[in-house]
Order: C-alpha cells, then sequence, then structure tokens
C-alpha cells in the first residue's frame, strides 16, 4: 500500500494548516480519490453542484450545529476550485468527526497519519475500513468552519473567527437542551493547548456552557473582559435565579463574588487563596493547630473554614451554601462537610469525568 504526504501529517498538523492555508487547492489530485473498490458514488468533498443538494445533505432541524445557510455559501465559493472533487454527504461528515474522536481516545491525535494506516498490524482498523489515508486527508484539508473570504477582515476584531459561528452555535445548543442537576462545576478543560473554560454538570459530567480564552480583543463586538468574576457571571448567565450550587477553585473565587452570585440566588463553594484581605488572621496561622484540625468563622450568608489535613498544609474554603460547622466520618477521620462536598463535586469531578469517558470508548 503506497502512502502519501508529509512524514509529520497527523491530524493536529492538518487541521492547524487548514486554518492557515489561503486555498484549499494545494490538496493533490491523489487526495480526492478514494480507496480502491470503495463506492464512489456517494462520496464527495465540501463541494456540491447545488443548494438543493446540500439541503438535502443537512438535517432539517432547527438545532443543526452547523447552519445550512453557512454551508450553501461555502460550497457554491469552493465549488469552481475543486470541480473534480467526489461529493461528500452527512455519513462521511459523521464518520470523519467520528475517526476525530476516537484519534483522541486512542491518544493518536499527533501520531503521523500513515501509522494509523499501516498494513503491517500494527494500525488501528476502524480507520482504514472508514475510509482512504487520501480521502482523510482531503477532508481535513478541505474543511472550513467559516467564510474564508471574509476570514482576514472578522479576524481584526476577532482571534476565534475561524471556528466562531460552530463553536457558538455548539454551545447554545448545550445550553438550551439540558436541564441541569443542583450541582454544578466551573474549571478549565484539560489543557491541550486552547484554554477553555467550562460550566459543567457535578453529577452527569455534562458540560452545558463554554468560554474560549483568547487574550485580549480588538475593539468591536468580540472584546470583553476576561478577569476570573467576568468569566464565571457569562457562564452562570443560564442559570441565574435557579437556586444551584457552583464549585469553583480559587482561580475563580473570590469573596466579592460569592456576593454578587448569591444576589442571583446562585450558591457557591470553593477554596480561597490565603492572600484574600477578607480571611482573618486566625485562618491563616496554623503554627499551634494539629493536623485534621478545622476552624470555622460565620457571617451572615457565608461559612468560611480552615483545614489542616496534614502539619503545614492549610485549605482554606468559602461556601454559602453550607451554614454550619459539621464534620463527617471519612474512615478513621473526620472531615468538614464544606471540604468532603468540595473534593466531590470539584476535585473527583475531573477523575470520574475522565473514568466514564473511557467507559463510554472501550472497545
Amino acid at each position: 500500500m503506497s502512502l502519501t504526504g508529509s512524514d509529520s501529517d497527523s491530524f493536529l498538523d492538518i487541521l492547524n494548516d487548514s486554518l492557515e492555508e489561503s486555498d484549499i487547492g494545494s490538496a493533490s489530485n491523489s487526495d480526492y480519490v478514494e480507496k480502491s473498490g470503495h463506492d464512489t458514488s456517494s462520496e464527495f468533498s465540501v463541494t456540491v453542484s447545488s443548494e438543493s443538494e446540500t439541503e438535502d445533505v443537512m438535517h432539517e432541524r432547527s438545532d443543526s450545529w452547523i447552519s445550512r445557510d453557512h454551508v450553501c455559501s461555502w460550497n457554491k465559493q469552493e465549488l469552481s476550485r475543486n470541480s473534480s472533487a467526489i461529493d461528500t454527504d452527512e455519513d462521511e461528515i459523521k464518520a470523519l468527526l467520528g475517526l476525530l474522536l476516537l484519534a483522541g481516545v486512542f491518544h493518536s491525535n499527533r501520531l503521523n497519519l500513515c501509522d494509523l494506516y499501516n498494513t503491517d498490524g500494527t494500525s488501528v482498523e476502524i480507520f482504514s475500513s472508514t475510509m482512504s489515508l487520501q480521502r482523510l486527508r482531503f477532508l481535513l484539508r478541505c474543511m472550513r468552519f467559516d467564510d474564508h473570504a471574509t476570514r482576514s477582515e472578522r479576524k481584526l476584531q476577532d482571534k476565534l473567527t475561524a471556528i466562531r459561528m460552530v463553536f457558538d452555535s455548539f454551545v447554545r445548543n448545550c445550553t438550551e437542551n439540558y436541564m441541569h442537576s443542583p450541582h454544578l462545576t466551573i474549571d478549565e478543560a484539560a489543557k491541550y493547548g486552547i484554554k477553555i473554560f467550562e460550566l459543567s454538570d457535578s453529577e452527569t459530567y455534562y458540560v452545558s456552557k463554554m468560554e474560549v480564552y483568547v487574550g485580549k480583543q480588538n475593539e468591536g463586538p468580540y472584546q470583553m473582559d476576561t478577569s476570573p468574576t467576568a468569566v464565571i457571571k457569562r457562564l452562570c448567565s443560564a442559570i441565574v435565579g435557579s437556586g444551584r450550587n457552583v464549585t469553583m477553585d480559587n482561580w475563580f473565587m473570590s469573596y466579592l463574588l460569592v456576593e454578587d452570585l448569591l444576589k442571583e440566588k446562585l450558591t457557591v463553594v470553593g477554596t480561597l487563596r490565603k492572600n484574600k484581605k477578607q480571611i482573618p488572621a486566625a485562618f491563616i496561622d496554623t503554627k499551634h493547630r494539629e493536623p485534621n484540625s478545622s476552624l470555622f468563622g460565620y457571617q451572615r450568608n457565608m461559612t468560611l473554614v480552615s483545614y489542616l489535613p496534614k502539619k503545614n498544609k492549610n485549605v482554606i474554603l468559602l461556601s454559602s451554601m453550607h451554614h454550619d460547622g459539621n464534620n463527617v466520618s471519612i474512615g478513621q477521620r473526620e472531615k468538614p462537610e464544606i471540604v468532603v462536598f468540595y473534593s466531590k463535586t470539584e476535585i473527583n469531578f475531573c477523575l470520574c469525568f475522565i473514568q466514564t469517558i473511557f467507559k463510554m470508548y472501550s472497545l
């Protein structure tokens, strides 16, 4: 089997290149051809011969996460440049997205694509069974989520312009089609080059709202406050007034934020950095305290706790959900209920989410 392409080609390499290329016509002729023996009559590039055919391909639902109008517009632009391309359809695009997800599950997103199509028994068979390497490369290089003709102009105001339309549509559908449990978690998604803040259900791990951190934007509609407090308020905008609780770590957490969210009928549990001026000195000084000891403080609708899991390790949490100093027995030790709740909805949340994903995709 002869494989073509750069030795360093990976999913991420091609996707990154596709966002930077000025013309998708750089794809080679071999990229338009599917593997021998495969029915090519139903395959395609991201080009179609008419708007009506595109209409038939896309979901006839108002909640389609890729707008039919945008797809039609883009397809018309690309038709003249890729008249020899084979048509694609919804099933093939779903298959492509499935392979992208599986590449992440197999930790292969940076692996040379040729290695996924090896014929020596070391490859992942589902890739070659789904589509040829040439077809995969072609679709990846053609994939666009915006109008390339106007990207340069829009990029002056929005660093996320290459995926803004599809990302916002996806997040909107995540928000509109889910009913949260009483407990939510806000945290940064797994680090992989893009910083994404997300609001997730602490019980089901469903992510209902996300925001990509793009740094400082130029003046325009996408310029916004990127401070932790502003990020939290935007993520919580869909649940204000619901009486739910939000768990967060000390990067977001502050006394003033808790006060603001209480006004929106939302409670908060989170860790506090020790440099916060609202923390009494007695909660910082641990010289004369024993390991596994706790110190509580109360003010209006908030409870502050300083917990020493071991000597010289001081964990400070603030909660507007808890209003007493109850402890919970954990084996031979007792921990403040606030600490146990935080561990369950923040720390264990990340671990349980990963375990759940592995179970879903176990082969």
